[in-house]
């Protein structure tokens, strides 16, 4: 999985086969958005069809289901395909079209439009809470449209036609209290005008598959409405989703999570754009990010029809496209569950970390980098060296005046890495990609408020490092050893946590309940 391999899981079909999803190679769907390189093969996610389920049988003990469940286990999950899904969770939803929604909201002003870039039908997501915090993204203040009625964006979306619209209706409808033991829901003014229909979601076979795979508490229910060719770029959520298509089509483009991160150039997590691609499928810039080769021939391709579902599990990929004319999904994010606790419940199995939170770890190990060495062309310069086995133990190489600092950051990540290794905790086909991911051209190009440390901007700890020790047992020496930070004479158990206790800078671990999503 670490490396997009194509396992027993997936099934691979040249282009032009019979049998692509929705038929997308055969002409009933638009040509995907991309790059020919990333499509040359054909991988398809796991299916599971519900559609002659019947209104009693269990989703936890169905045998047509048994992949379901299986790409749901936390140690090992995967995107599965729920054909029916829609209908057996929602089916109240497949009323949901443009001239449904028209008419019940009425005059609701709905203020989660969003704008692309440029005047195209290519959508981004940033996070105001970072802006300006190190990094500054330009595009941000044009990302967010004026409110408007779900009639006038319809009326939008009409008028552009066939070369799409640069408006993309993103509104949430339903929110989890924040109290984990409360199934209370807030509802949206959105919300409250399709109540009728809300009530009625058949909330059981959300708790099963929440219950299968080990999701936490409801974050939000989303709708999302879009014209014809509307392109949400490459990014990956620290959320479980349950993806339900109402009306019209999507295409899907997945990559596992340390693939993702590996190919796709992630922005820095202290960006406004953190878990965003900076490359971008449809126009790859390979003298900026040769790394992009990796996903050659490696996503997987998924097209939702009207009452069709995916589980999209924490942490993978994906590049999403509207297909219709007309398009309107509802999608529910719940919290990560087993694979936000520290240490993460399924190490009690004795499995290696899985991939989701070792994508994680990296975040945490960046994090690090940028507290002890800072962003900008240091960190670029640091990088480069740290991964040169020629020069990485060459002492005349290092930057006058950064021996000490750089001698003591690159042990300690690489200390660290080894101890994981040795407890078991990162096999080999896992951990050199994870350190894969922490390529100097990531951090090319996007311009930093401050030219200091991370460190003198905000102040964090390592929560994923600094908790293991407690519960791992045998494993917890992996964690045991501080960064050997020059600000303080000992870091004791926190890993990584080299500044005073306290919450992550804004944003930084993406608990917020809005999100971005296609």
């Amino acid at each position: 999985a670490a490396s997009g391999s194509r396992d027993a899981a997936h099934r691979v079909v040249p282009p032009g086969a019979a049998g692509a999803p929705g038929e997308a190679r055969g002409g009933r769907w638009p040509e995907p958005q991309v790059a020919p390189e990333f499509l040359r093969t054909v991988l398809h996610a796991e299916e599971v069809d519900v559609r002659r389920l019947g209104p009693l049988a269990s989703l936890a003990e169905h045998p047509s289901c048994a992949a379901l469940r299986s790409g749901l286990a936390p140690a090992e999950q995967r995107p599965v395909v729920v054909r029916g899904l829609a209908d057996l969770v929602f089916p109240a939803g497949k009323r949901w079209s443009f001239d449904e929604l028209s008419r019940r909201c009425d005059d609701t002003l709905i203020d989660g439009i969003r704008v692309s870039a440029e005047g195209g039908t290519t959508f981004d997501y940033g996070d105001e809470s970072k802006q300006g915090e190190v990094f500054t993204d330009a595009s941000l203040p044009f990302q967010s449209g004026t409110p408007m009625t779900f009639r006038d964006f319809a009326q939008c979306v009409r008028e552009a036609g066939p070369r799409g619209s640069n408006r993309y209706l993103w509104a949430p409808l339903l929110r989890g209290s924040e109290d984990a033991a409360s199934l209370d829901l807030e509802r949206s003014s959105l919300g409250e005008r399709l109540w009728h229909d809300l009530q009625h979601i058949r909330w059981h076979r959300l708790d099963s598959i929440a219950k299968i795979g080990g999701f936490g508490e409801l974050k939000v229910a989303q709708l999302f409405c879009s014209g014809g060719r509307a392109v949400t770029a490459s990014h990956y959520d620290q959320s479980q989703n349950v993806f339900l298509q109402l009306s019209g089509a999507k295409r899907f483009l997945l990559l596992p999570p340390l693939l993702g991160a590996r190919a796709l150039a992630p922005f820095p997590v202290s960006h406004p754009r953190d878990r965003c691609a900076r490359l971008r499928l449809g126009r790859p810039d390979y003298a900026a990010f040769p790394c992009a080769a990796r996903a050659h021939g490696a996503f997987l391709e998924v097209v939702l029809e009207p009452g069709d579902g995916l589980f999209l599990p924490y942490g993978w990929w994906h590049h999403v496209e509207s297909l219709a004319s007309e398009n309107v999904s509802l999608n529910f994010w719940y919290r990560g569950g087993v694979l936000d606790e520290r240490p993460p419940a399924v190490l009690r199995d004795c499995h290696p970390l899985p991939e989701a939170v070792v994508l994680d770890l990296v975040r945490e190990w960046e994090f690090f980098l940028a507290m002890q060495v800072g962003y900008g062309p240091r960190l670029e310069e640091f990088l480069e060296w740290l991964h040169d086995p020629r020069t990485v133990l060459r002492p005349d190489v290092l930057p006058k005046g950064q021996e000490l600092l750089w001698s003591h950051a690159g042990a300690a990540l690489l200390l660290h890495a080894a101890r994981l290794h040795a407890a078991q905790l990162l096999p080999a086909e896992v951990l050199l990609p994870a350190l894969d991911c922490l390529e100097a051209c990531r951090f090319a190009g996007p311009s930093s408020t401050s030219a200091l440390p991370l460190r003198a901007a905000v102040s964090t700890e390592s929560t994923f490092a600094r908790a293991l020790p407690s519960a791992c047992h045998a494993r917890a020496g992996a964690f045991r050893r501080g960064c050997g930070s020059r600000s303080r004479a000992s870091c004791n158990d926190c890993g990584f946590g080299c500044a005073p206790r306290g919450a992550w800078p804004a944003g930084g671990r993406g608990r917020r309940a809005s999100g971005r999503m296609p």
